[in-house]
């Protein structure tokens, strides 16, 4: 037992043993706020947690070969005193999070208590994910098929479209400024409370629910080409109101802040660039047509 009195768990007997840690954690340095720091990606439950130089130290003599004792006297060795009850205490910590090797048994009893609970999910009805206010619909892993249709628009990803994107840019800003008195007068005309028709409000959601699905896509894509997972993809009301999302969490784990900051952007820029298309369409269409009105929706 503990000084407090309480049992010790057969993890911590473990821990305290040989900690190991897991083979399939993905460690990615990164400089986080002017800091040197680590992302260590839980690739089975899709998680991620960050570390600082010291904890991923200790964390990587975990071989499962030396004891707590032993591993203090290592790192002591290499200029980084750490007390065994320090060693021993993280042990613990990463054995909790799930970070270290389990033992046969253990997996064992883990995977059977994993597959009662997803027959304890599929058993219950859930009309929805989430809460009330925001609500969720998954579509599935959309990782293979986003993987699939990534080498043919390859091209997105090139200096000469994102040179095309600022020109498309300009020319959005331009047709605003030169006509902006006729797109108010547009789209009060069909989207004041006072002129909208059924006709003209289910354009205007479904043109909103295509940009909307546009701007996740950019952020999945954005991802996928950076070399990340997209898990989970999916319909939510948001407030009511209809929207996408798209897991793309494994960003954190890109080592690079350019990466990081490219996946961000992605779906607005990819957003605005369907606005400037819409606007040149508005601009060419007839007004009153549905062209135009779908043009109006997009803007």
């Amino acid at each position: 037992t503990r000084a407090s009195g309480s049992p010790v768990r057969r993890d911590d007997r473990m821990s305290a043993a040989a900690p190991c840690l897991r083979s399939d954690l993905s460690i990615i340095a990164q400089v986080y706020r002017g800091k040197e720091s680590y992302v260590v990606k839980d690739v089975t439950a899709q998680k991620y947690f960050r570390f600082g130089k010291t904890e991923v130290r200790v964390m990587r003599s975990f071989d499962g070969r030396r004891t707590p004792a032993q591993i203090a006297e290592a790192l002591a060795s290499e200029g980084l005193r750490v007390s065994v009850q320090a060693v021993e205490a993280f042990a613990r910590q990463m054995s909790s999070a799930g970070f270290l090797e389990r033992s046969i048994v253990e997996r064992s009893t883990l995977q059977m208590e994993r597959l009662r609970a997803q027959r304890r999910t599929r058993q219950r009805p859930r009309l929805f994910r989430g809460e009330v206010l925001r609500m969720r619909w998954t579509f599935g892993d959309p990782d293979a098929l986003l993987g699939r249709v990534l080498p043919r628009i390859r091209w997105m990803f090139t200096p000469g479209f994102i040179i095309a994107s600022i020109v498309l840019f300009g020319i959005y800003l331009l047709l605003l400024g030169q006509h902006w008195g006729e797109f108010t007068a547009a789209f009060r005309s069909t989207y004041s409370w006072h002129n909208i028709t059924l006709a003209n409000a289910v354009t205007l959601w479904i043109t909103a629910a295509a940009v909307i699905l546009i701007h996740e896509l950019g952020h999945g894509f954005t991802c996928k080409y950076f070399g990340g997972e997209v898990r989970e993809m999916g319909f939510m009301l948001l407030y009511f109101q209809p929207a996408f999302y798209c897991n793309v969490s494994d960003a954190w784990s890109f080592p690079e802040r350019r990466a990081r900051l490219w996946v961000t952007a992605a779906g607005s820029w990819i957003q605005i660039d369907v606005a400037s298309l819409a606007a040149i369409m508005w601009w060419a269409a007839a007004p009153g047509t549905l062209i135009a009105d779908i043009g109006v929706a997009a803007m």
